[in-house]
Parts: structure tokens; sequence; C-alpha cells
């Protein structure tokens, strides 16, 4: 376990603290700072300024969020505004009530900057009446010292008064009458004070101690040596760990680099569908030029292998009808004429089928007589309708050895 050292806050730059010999020392806060050394600095706040109460939360897991709603709890129940005060959390105990301590943002800024250098700060801030040992049962824990009384009433549970504010204050205890184990200092006002007490019925186990300096030191030993129950660091006041230290100067560039990352990702995939999206229309198109094609092909599979096993089938091997061998017939016949135009062209079952359109009726004689001027291929015309701007020609080449 890290050891701690406590710092009694006593005001005014005035703290108490405990020498090498575990004697109470007080003076000023450097001085205080320079004997902790590298040990961890527990600030014990005086109780005064810091309220003790219990609210019924619900069990929210975040504590962020669980502060929240303590705020809106014990909004009605407290003078000052809500948004001036600080609010720590303390365990939630079994019964589903949670100890909530209420403190002034002001009076946490001046003890979050008690210690000497810029960035400076207590490792752990306590109330004072929570460093007496916890009470057992039916037991409350008193320590009385230069006229102030510190109860701690249970584990996370005490408060501060003056001496003389005591006995009203325990008489306003709703609850059976505690029996008080006392530390005090050995003098007639304490003397008295437990005399009343007594005289009102409490059970008192009283022990003294010499001077104000022993009743310092008792407290501040049992602060250093047990884990304390309620910090007040929390929330905006929470210490930052070296990791947190060491990355808050980075987050900014992260948060760039993250968003960098997340913008490039948009960019390629924006890019990767539009491409994709360009391959789908190409390939659509490609389909449907087969398919004009091929209109005989029912199903296409591998667009490639089958337009290859198609071109394949169109060269032929020399004892078939081919389409180049019509395609040049058909431009030995007709090329060579302007008033006759292949409007289109498809073949299919050896045969090239065409559409043409002519300037008047002599160009399709003079078609006519292109194809019976060669031997290769004969020309069949399938109909022939004239009109005022021309001749529509719809014709069929084969190759003459399939006449």
């Amino acid at each position: 376990m890290e050891e701690r050292f406590p710092i009694y806050w006593l005001g005014a730059d005035r703290v108490c603290w405990l020498d090498a010999q575990g004697r109470a020392e007080i003076g000023d806060v450097a001085a205080a700072a320079a004997a902790a050394g590298e040990r961890a600095i527990t600030l014990v706040a005086p109780g005064e300024h810091i309220l003790m109460v219990e609210a019924n939360l619900p069990p929210v897991r975040q504590a962020g969020r669980r502060r929240q709603v303590a705020r809106y709890a014990l909004e009605d129940r407290l003078a000052t505004s809500v948004d001036e005060l600080h609010f720590a959390l303390g365990r939630r105990r079994g019964d589903g009530v949670t100890p909530v301590a209420a403190v002034a943002r002001e009076r946490m800024a001046e003890w979050m900057g008690a210690l000497p250098g810029d960035d400076a700060a207590p490792d752990a801030i306590v109330p004072d009446y929570l460093c007496p040992a916890p009470p057992p049962t039916g037991t409350w824990h008193v320590w009385l010292a230069d006229g102030r009384a510190l109860v701690r009433c249970g584990e996370q549970a005490g408060f501060t008064c003056e001496c003389d504010l005591l006995p009203s204050l325990l008489a306003a205890d709703t609850g059976e009458e505690p029996a008080l184990s006392v530390l005090a200092v050995d003098d007639e006002a304490n003397r008295q004070l437990l005399e009343r007490l007594g005289e009102h019925g409490y059970a008192i186990e009283p022990a003294y101690v010499r001077d104000a300096g022993e009743a310092y030191a008792r407290l501040l030993q049992n602060a250093a040596s047990v884990r304390p129950a309620l910090d007040l660091r929390q929330g905006e006041y929470a210490p930052v760990s070296q990791f947190d230290a060491w990355w808050r100067p980075l987050r900014a560039t992260a948060a760039l680099f993250v968003a960098w990352v997340l913008l490039s990702v948009a960019v390629q995939g924006m890019t990767y569908w539009q491409l994709r999206q360009q391959a789908e229309t190409l390939r659509e198109r490609s389909e449907t030029a087969f398919r004009e094609a091929f209109p005989e092909v029912q199903r296409v599979r591998d667009l490639r292998l089958q337009a290859e096993e198609k071109l394949r089938a169109l060269r032929g091997d020399g004892s078939a009808s081919t389409l180049f061998t019509l395609l040049q017939a058909t431009a030995d016949a007709a090329g060579g004429d302007d008033g006759l135009r292949i409007e289109s062209l498809q073949y299919r079952d050896g045969a090239l089928y065409l559409s043409l359109s002519g300037d008047n009726v002599q160009a399709l004689e003079r078609l006519r007589a292109g194809f019976g001027r060669q031997d290769t291929a004969r020309l069949t015309v399938e109909s022939a309708d004239a009109g005022s701007g021309g001749v529509q020609i719809r014709a069929r080449v084969e190759r003459a050895t399939e006449a």
C-alpha cells in the first residue's frame, strides 16, 4: 500500500503534520510539503465546511451519473444552490443508502491549490471527522481539542462542531443514545463537557492526552494508517493518472487522426461503390450486346467464354457457311452503291439477315445484280416496300452452295 502523508489544514496557510518521530508539528504549507517528500499527501480538511448527508440513490453504475443524480436528490435539502457545491459519494450501503459529502466549490479550489507549485495538489482530501477509527456498532468516536469536537458516527458518517455545541447536536439525534468513546485533551473545559454529557445519560469511555499536539498526532497517525473512507477528489477534482497526463495533450491529435481515417475509409468506400456500379453497368451492356449478336443463346453463364465459343464457331472450318464470307459478299455487292444503305444486319442459323433502305426501286435491282455477279453467296429478298421516301428492303444472304 502506498505510504500516505497526512496534512491537517487549519486555515490561513497554517497546517499540522507529523515529524519524523511521529509528533505533531504546526507550521506553513511549504514546510509540510517539504516534510512529505515523495510520499502521497492526504489533506485532512476541516469538517465544518463539509456536510455529510445520506440519500437513497438508484443503483447507477457510472460514477459521474450517480453524482448528477445526487445533485437533484439533495437540491431541496440544501440551503446553498447545488451549482455552487461539489458532491462526493461514499460506498453504497446494503440498505440502498449512499453517503454524500457536499462542499463549496470555492473551498475545494482553495484546498486543491493549498500545496506549493503550479501543478501540485493533494492526492486525497478527506473530512477530519472521518480520521478517528471507525466505531463499532452502537458507539461514536469523539475527538476533543482546541475547542473543537470531531464525531465519527459510523464508517462513512460524522460531523465537526465547536465543543459548546456538542451536547445540543447529540441531543438532536433521533436514534438511541450511543456510547461515546472519547479522546480529549486533559483540561478543565473538556472534563466539564464530558460531565455534562454523562448527566444527559451518555455512556462515556474517556481517554486523555496531555495537550493538543498529542491529540493531533493521534488523529494524523490514524489518517496515515487507514485508507480514507471517503475522498473528496472525485469528478472534476479526481486525480489524473500518469497515463491520463501523458494522453491528454495527444487527445486532439488522436481525434484528428481518427477523423482522417474515417474520412479516408468513407472516400475509399464511395470510390469502390462507384467502380462497382460502373462494372455492373458495363456487364449489363456487354450481356445486352451479346444477346443481340447471338439471340439463340438462352442463358448467359460466362460471357467471355461463351463469346469466344461463338466466335470460333463463326470462323468455321471452310466446309460451312461463315459470317465473314457472307459479309464479304454483301460488301462486294452493295458497298459501292451510294443509293443503298444497310440499316441493320443479324447473323443466325448460317444466314445473314439484312435491313436496307434505298433511294428508289432501282437500288434493289442494282443489289440483285451485284449478287448475281458472284458465285459465293445468293440473295433472297423477303420484302420490299416502296414509298415516297424510297424503298425499304428486308433480305437474306446465304452461301451459294446452300441454295
